[in-house]
């Protein structure tokens, strides 16, 4: 038995306007660039720093889930994110505000550059596991930073009618609160 959803994407993608609908979708996913996808300015956080300071600038940021750790250089040198909070302080008992993030960060984590495609951004964050992935320029030093939330909006872009329309009487429960991630 299909759900409402179902039937209402079907109808949506049975008109003439399925195979250019899908050649689009196809043409922007393998020809566009990550850069189209609106990266955030990447909070960047020394190596030294402790995990406490890197959350508070974390949670006093608007959307982030994540910071670039850089050196002292400025290039990218890891990440911490919310999952690294949870797994190497919070799983582990340690002060967050006596422990560096040079020993719990993610250590040299894999990054885009806003020429790379979307396709290829989409292989690195399902094929590892990311929900967090920097960008950065030629000298790696971290220039913006994409969370899933900016591939699921691309994805929900090219579906709009099927994706932005809500059925009668279906409503957000807390439109106003932030959930986790």
């Amino acid at each position: 038995m299909e759900s409402e959803f179902e039937d209402q994407y079907d109808q949506v993608m049975a008109t003439d306007e399925t195979q250019e609908v899908e050649e689009r979708m196809r043409g922007e996913i393998l020809k566009g660039k990550i850069r189209f996808l609106e990266p955030y300015k990447p909070i960047c956080v020394s190596e030294h720093a402790t995990a406490d300071e890197a959350i508070r600038a974390i949670v006093a940021s608007e959307g982030h889930t994540g910071a670039c750790v850089v050196d002292d250089a400025g290039k990218l040198i890891g990440i911490f994110t919310e999952r690294d909070v949870l797994c190497r302080v919070v799983a582990k008992n340690l002060v967050a505000s006596e422990v560096l993030l040079k020993d719990v960060m993610t250590p040299d984590p894999e990054a885009l550059t806003p020429n790379d495609t979307i396709a290829f951004g989409l292989n690195r964050m399902s094929s590892q596991g990311f929900r967090t992935i920097p960008l950065v320029d030629e000298n790696n030093a971290p220039i913006g930073i994409l969370f899933t939330r900016h591939f699921v909006r691309f994805i929900v872009s090219l579906f709009p009618k099927a994706t932005m329309n809500l059925p009668p009487g279906t409503s957000l429960k807390n439109p106003d609160q932030i959930h986790g991630g």
